[in-house]
């Protein structure tokens, strides 16, 4: 009887723990995917998306007609827009699949 009620008591406590730390565990674990993935990602945007900008800007120089002042200022804004469209591109196509398999493999330690 008494060993009854002692398996029953630690039940009871480790139903309460279970409880009371899965909020942490979500929290713990939407913090730190957060973090990894971002940071995953970023550097997915430099090493995919690094280069652009120099490049576009060198072509577009190049093939400008304009006068060198209008000819920059074009061609600066097309490779912002490039690299730009490039970052959200690779960053969105990294951080979904990057965070949905991390919470669904991380615990809290």
């Amino acid at each position: 009887m008494a060993s009854a009620a002692a398996a029953a008591a630690v039940v009871a406590v480790c139903a309460v723990v279970l409880v009371l730390s899965s909020p942490a565990a979500a929290t713990y674990c939407t913090d730190y995917c957060t973090s990894q993935c971002t940071s995953t990602c970023n550097n997915q945007v430099d090493t995919n998306c690094g280069g652009i900008k120099p490049s576009v800007m060198q072509q577009c120089m190049r093939s400008c007609p304009g006068t060198y002042y209008m000819c920059y200022t074009s061609c600066s804004n097309a490779a912002d827009n490039s690299y730009n469209s490039c970052k959200s591109y690779v960053f969105q196509h990294c951080y979904d699949p990057c965070n949905s398999g991390c919470n669904s493999n991380c615990t809290n330690p």
